[in-house]
């Protein structure tokens, strides 16, 4: 696929598609597959998640949310953080569950001090333990 700079029509046209009433196939296996290799665990109340997103120009993303999909596609849409709004994501690359946004948030920190080599080990670490 032909990098295009952003704020190019052509851009605007992929986020518009991205921002309609339903995922296209590949963003929804791209959530898919991190919820599936993602640790989750059985608490009734509503868990927050970590993820890790690849954005344009192979730089990632980590942040929370309740509902990543959601989230996912609130950045695809320029609805996110200042960070994807000049970088829009492309895929979910991982996402692990936590049982508070407390947990959430000092394994949000853990990640982003991380070098970049080993972000998706935090995420595999995860599922071994």
């Amino acid at each position: 696929m032909d990098a295009v700079a952003v704020g190019t029509s052509r851009n605007r046209a992929a986020r518009h598609h991205r921002c309609g009433r339903s995922s296209p196939p590949q963003i929804r296996a791209s959530v898919h597959n991190a919820f599936v290799h993602g640790k989750s665990s059985n608490r009734r109340s509503a868990p927050y998640w970590l993820y890790l997103l690849e954005c344009e120009g192979g730089v990632y993303y980590a942040g929370i949310a309740l509902d990543v999909e959601q989230r996912f596609l609130q950045h695809a849409c320029g609805l996110g953080a200042r960070f994807t709004r000049a970088r829009p994501p492309m895929r979910v690359l991982a996402a692990r569950e936590f049982p508070s946004k407390g947990d959430a948030l000092r394994a949000e920190l853990q990640l982003k001090a991380l070098p970049r080599s080993r972000k998706l080990a935090f995420f595999e670490g995860a599922e071994r333990a």
